[in-house]
């Protein structure tokens, strides 16, 4: 008689070390499906931010690099450009200049404007201040004529965690008028619209410096006898007054040449989610530099 074989089952402690090992598996394999879940929603949300941002960074950086452009100027009547004029170093006139914050004063008020890399208007040692408000001209109707709808620029409202722009003022001749300096040349003044969405993104920085901008054909001389030479290396560390382009003469008869860069600072986070932040910079060189 043949020997029969009997099957033999898993016994009870090998089904439970096998149910252990499972559940230690799959929930292995849940952890991991869910960070990928998590992290690639936080990509997604990052992504978001970042092309709000950079939409709304490009959309300043196009607008400020046409500053002081007129279709009507020709080289006999450079310094006679109604979009690109200051008047005196306490009247902004037209020029582009930016603004500590929204509530600088009207364009007679110097201390409340930067309008050149400067240390002798409550700046530092580099020139390197920074304002929440720019403000700026251009011929946009190509007529080469202000008008009131070519004043331009953007601000911050740091109460409301937004960015706004202005796109005209009431009267522009009380901005180009040297003897009404109660003009609307202020960053209160004129019709300004939300440019950005609380529903999208709070914006929560935007700051515009010219720390980079420079004065050229400069005499090479020390002007005010400290010792060093207007924008050479020894000025720009020794912090004094030359790097303000109101205090130095040209090289030969004629005007200053100043090169204006505008460097740009933003910072804001997503509004549903407020650890999805960033901070993205632009440099914007003015194809149209400013002669004094």
């Amino acid at each position: 008689m043949k020997n029969i074989k009997r099957n033999k089952g898993f016994t009870l402690t090998e089904l439970m070390i096998a149910l252990v090992l499972g559940i230690i598996v799959i929930g292995s394999v849940g952890t991991i499906y869910l960070n990928t879940i998590k992290g690639s929603s936080a990509t997604l949300k990052m992504t978001k931010l970042n092309y709000e941002m950079n939409t709304i960074m490009s959309m300043m950086s196009s607008d400020i690099r046409r500053a002081g452009y007129n279709a009507a100027i020709s080289n006999d009547n450079l310094l006679n450009n109604t979009f690109n004029e200051i008047t005196s170093d306490d009247d902004m006139d037209t020029a582009i200049s930016l603004r500590l914050n929204l509530t600088a004063g009207a364009n007679n008020d110097a201390e409340d404007q930067i309008t050149t890399r400067e240390s002798n208007q409550d700046t530092d040692a580099s020139g390197s201040q920074t304002g929440e408000c720019i403000l700026y001209t251009y011929d946009a109707d190509i007529d080469g004529i202000l008008d009131n709808t070519e004043f331009f620029g953007y601000r911050y409202d740091s109460d409301n965690d937004k960015i706004q722009i202005r796109t005209q003022i009431t009267n522009a001749a009380a901005v180009t008028n040297i003897l009404d300096n109660t003009s609307e040349d202020s960053c209160l003044l004129g019709t300004w619209y939300d440019l950005t969405d609380n529903d999208s993104i709070r914006v929560t920085q935007l700051t515009f410096s010219l720390e980079n901008s420079k004065c050229m054909n400069l005499n090479g001389v020390d002007d005010d006898g400290d010792t060093y030479i207007e924008e050479d290396a020894n000025e720009l560390s020794d912090g004094s007054n030359e790097l303000d382009c109101f205090a130095v003469t040209p090289a030969t008869a004629g005007s200053i040449v100043e090169e204006r860069v505008v460097n740009i600072t933003m910072a804001a986070e997503l509004a549903n989610d407020a650890t999805i932040k960033s901070t993205i910079n632009q440099t914007v060189r003015l194809r149209n530099n400013l002669l004094r």
